[in-house]
């Protein structure tokens, strides 16, 4: 699905005959195939280095989302948009959101401390642990480059793209939830 919408590489739109999407199935296996290294490490280790790497991927999607809420509410304000016109209004906003941006990235980076006491370094774990850290710069740079995308400033961003879809989608499908 990515691939067709052009969010991740062609090549894994491409399907043999059959309509088999032999590249994405490929990748796939390949990622499983990961589970082999508990055969040559015990499998309390390779579940840490996963945990790692699922801790970082996480808690660079939360610092993501704190900042793109953090420019969505300086949109807000750009605009005239009061927030209290929203259908849903977070508690000590943006407070929580600046808070949680602090956190999250702060914790990317003491996430793995560990492998930085004496005797405890290790490039495997510290990989696991910091790797993220490197891709998601270079994956969002990237993107920027190859697509050639802008930053837009508070004043530019369209707030209003696709509105009356999604209000047509929530007369449509979403109850009201009973007082």
């Amino acid at each position: 699905m990515l691939a067709l919408e052009g969010k991740a590489p062609r090549i894994l739109a491409q399907c043999t005959k059959g309509g088999v999407p032999i590249y994405s199935v490929a990748v796939v296996i390949a990622i499983a195939l990961l589970s082999f290294l508990q055969v040559s490490n015990n499998a309390a280790v390779v579940l840490q280095w996963f945990v790692n790497l699922v801790t970082a991927s996480q808690l660079i999607n939360f610092s993501v989302m704190t900042f793109t809420f953090i420019k969505f509410k300086k949109g807000l304000e750009a605009q005239g948009i009061s927030r209290d016109s929203l259908p849903h209004k977070g508690f000590l906003q943006p407070y929580f959101a600046w808070y949680s941006l602090t956190a999250t990235t702060l914790m990317c980076f003491v996430s793995g401390y560990a492998v930085f006491l004496p005797g405890r370094w290790d490039i495997t774990t510290f990989l696991f642990s910091y790797l993220m850290i490197g891709v998601v710069p270079v994956l969002f740079i990237g993107w920027k480059i190859v697509h050639k995308t802008k930053w837009r400033r508070a004043e530019d961003i369209d707030l209003f793209q696709d509105k009356d879809e999604i209000d047509q989608y929530d007369r449509d499908y979403c109850p009201t939830p009973p007082r």
